[in-house]
């Protein structure tokens, strides 16, 4: 969902196609080799051996995920908004739990977090041209954090990841700052509100 999301976002030419190719396949490469270290590392000190597998989706929950996504980045686009995968990715937040209640959650937490985290985001935007290396160590920062709190906490996890995208994006294709944290806030409540919505529809 976020590579297909984010991948459409911005902007490309057929001729970027090895270029996007080759990055894509290299990063999951390399996420694939700290995995199997992971698993590996795991494996040796647990007394079962093995990673704990989350439990397949029926095809009802995969088809009402769909559904929302879809109504997600139908509405942002007929909106003009101009991020549409962020309302898309907001709409699929709320599934991530099976309860209403924990969906509704969900929903809140995506939305306050994403406010906090706009917030941190502003001093970081501000910033023209940054060295490379001072760039990546501030996206390197940025995920680490993401990865310590995101198990324990969507909602924290959400203050660290919103600058993270917002700073991968403006890095993509610079556009004003403003318009950017209003884009990030918008098409996440609407995403989050159609979300909860259509659960709350398949529940009835």
């Amino acid at each position: 969902m976020f590579a297909v999301a984010t991948s459409s976002s911005i902007p490309t030419q057929p001729g970027d196609l090895p270029v996007v190719v080759l990055a894509v396949a290299t990063t999951a490469a390399v996420a694939v080799l700290f995995g199997a270290i992971e698993e590996r590392a795991w494996s040796l000190h647990s007394p079962e051996g093995k990673l704990e597998r989350p439990h397949d989706w029926d095809w009802t929950s995969m088809l009402v995920c769909a559904a929302a996504a879809f109504l997600a980045g139908l509405s942002a686009t007929m909106l003009g908004l101009s991020h549409p995968a962020w309302a898309v990715v907001a709409g699929v937040v709320p599934f991530a739990a099976v309860v209403r209640r924990g969906q509704l959650v969900r929903g809140v937490q995506r939305v306050l977090g994403t406010a906090v985290g706009l917030v941190l985001a502003v001093p970081l935007l501000a910033v023209e041209d940054p060295p490379w290396f001072l760039f990546v160590l501030v996206i390197a920062v940025l995920q680490g954090a993401t990865e310590l709190v995101v198990a324990r906490h969507y909602g924290l996890a959400l203050v660290f990841i919103t600058p993270l995208a917002l700073l991968l994006t403006q890095s993509a294709a610079p556009e004003p700052v403003s318009s950017l944290l209003a884009s990030r806030l918008i098409e996440t409540v609407l995403g989050v509100t159609i979300g909860i919505t259509v659960g709350r529809v398949n529940r009835r």
